[in-house]
Order: C-alpha cells, then sequence, then structure tokens
C-alpha cells in the first residue's frame, strides 16, 4: 500500500521509508525538500492521493514554545487533507513520558497538543510514544556542560536507537489503527548520568559525568521516571554498549 512519511527525509524518517520499502509497500518521503510543507499546506494533497496510511516523524525547527503554532498548523492543514483524501492511518511519533514533561516546557505543550489534535481529529490512528534516540545523547551532555563537567540528574534513562524507533513506527504503521497510545524503548533502563558516561567515554570525550540531583533535563526537573514507559512497552534489541562500539568503528 502507498504510506506517506512526513519527515521522510530525517534520521528516523528515511530509515522507516528504507524499511517499508523493504517489505513491499510504496514509501513516499514526503518533507519541504521534496516539495511537501504540512506548515504551508505546500504539496500536500498531491502527494497524499491514492495514501492509505500518513507516518508523520516531522519536528518543529524549534524546541521552544514557538513549537505550539507549528504543531497546531501542520497537524491541522494535514489531518484536513488526509480526510479530503481519504487517508484510512494517521500514525504519529512522539516522545515517552511527554504528559509529565508537558507542564514544564513549551516544547512538549506543543507535542501534547499534536496528541490531542490528532486524537479529537477525524482520522483513525497511532500515536506511538518512542524513548530518547542513542543518536541525540552527545548533544544533551553538550546542553549540561560547564566547562568540562556534564551535571545530569540521577533520573532513569532507556534510549534506543533510530533504527529501532523507525521499526517499531513502520510496525503501527501496517497494522490497524490502535485509537490510542503504544510505547517503545531501548532493552536497558539506565541512569542518565551512567549512560552519558558510557557514549562519551566510548568516544574518547574526557568530560566529567556528574550526577546531580539539582540538575535539569533541558531545563526540567525529573522525577525518577519522567523518561521511562511504563508496563506493556515494547522493548527493542539494540543495547547502547552495542551501538556506541558500531558507532565509533564507523567514524
Amino acid at each position: 500500500m502507498k504510506i506517506v512519511v512526513i519527515g521522510g527525509t530525517g534520521l528516523v524518517g528515511s530509515k522507516l521509508v528504507h524499511t517499508l520499502d523493504e517489505h513491499g509497500h510504496d514509501a513516499v518521503a514526503a518533507a519541504p525538500s521534496t516539495g511537501v510543507n504540512t506548515f504551508t499546506g505546500e504539496g500536500l494533497p498531491e502527494v497524499l492521493a491514492g495514501a492509505a496510511v500518513v507516518v508523520d516523524v516531522s519536528n518543529s525547527p524549534t524546541l521552544d514554545d514557538a513549537a505550539l503554532d507549528f504543531f497546531r498548523t501542520a497537524t491541522t492543514n494535514l489531518l484536513t487533507a488526509e480526510k479530503n483524501a481519504g487517508v484510512k492511518h494517521h500514525v504519529a511519533l512522539s516522545v515517552v513520558g511527554t504528559d509529565r514533561l508537558a507542564p514544564h516546557s513549551g516544547y512538549f505543550r506543543a507535542k501534547l497538543l499534536q496528541e490531542k489534535l490528532i486524537s479529537d481529529g477525524p482520522i483513525p490512528f497511532s500515536i506511538v510514544h518512542a524513548t530518547q534516540f542513542f543518536e541525540f545523547i552527545k548533544t544533551l551532555a553538550d546542553s549540561a556542560t560547564v566547562g568540562d563537567t556534564v551535571r545530569m540528574p540521577p533520573a532513569l534513562f532507556q534510549p534506543m536507537a533510530s533504527a529501532d524507533v523507525a521499526e517499531g513506527v513502520a510496525i503501527a504503521a501496517v497494522n490497524e489503527p490502535v485509537n490510542g497510545i503504544t510505547e517503545i524503548a531501548g532493552p536497558e533502563a539506565f541512569s542518565l548520568p551512567d549512560a552519558i558516561r558510557t557514549a562519551l567515554t566510548a568516544r574518547g570525550d574526557t568530560r566529567e559525568v556528574v550526577a546531580d540531583p539539582s540538575a535539569r533535563y533541558w531545563g526540567i526537573e525529573l522525577e525518577e521516571r519522567t523518561l521511562v514507559p511504563g508496563v506493556g512497552a515494547t522493548l527493542f534489541d539494540t543495547r547502547l554498549d552495542e551501538w556506541v562500539l558500531e558507532a565509533v568503528t564507523k567514524t
């Protein structure tokens, strides 16, 4: 079947398109670079023609309060175009802990708004909550670095490989809508400082990583389990140490 992937040229989207193609589906990568812009509506009627499923793995250009306008406008445009095109299933990638993070973050308030628009909208849907990606651990470390020290709260963290995220979203896309949320995660939970220390040490990064209860995660105060999934989440196989070793070998 034809499956349109919004954000299909990005980190997860490109892997998702490849995975769907390998399984015999007609996966179409849609992004501003391919002439499709959900914020302006450009190209949506054309790319959605004949589509059975739309998967949205796109993201806001900013991670602040401006994300509210992006997700409100883009999601509304997309759902309207899907209804007009007769799309039968809308799949969206979101984040484990979005509801817990939203009171403290404009970006996660925007993600929660996106989820509400989808759940209240006209298209049967599946929302996939994923934990953070291995690929973003260095960026997270950089955000919490002062001098040569990374300070992170000792909350639990259960990251996963972006390739596994793509697989989890692909599974949702080819199955029936659940009209709710499913969770996917990596196989192991760590403390945030331990996960960051493992990733940095493997790359020869000598920054000291300190567990600091007063530290913040993107400016947010975390509870112990804010970032980890609940019972019933689907866990994928790729382990952090395996991924780090492979990533270092490729560099």
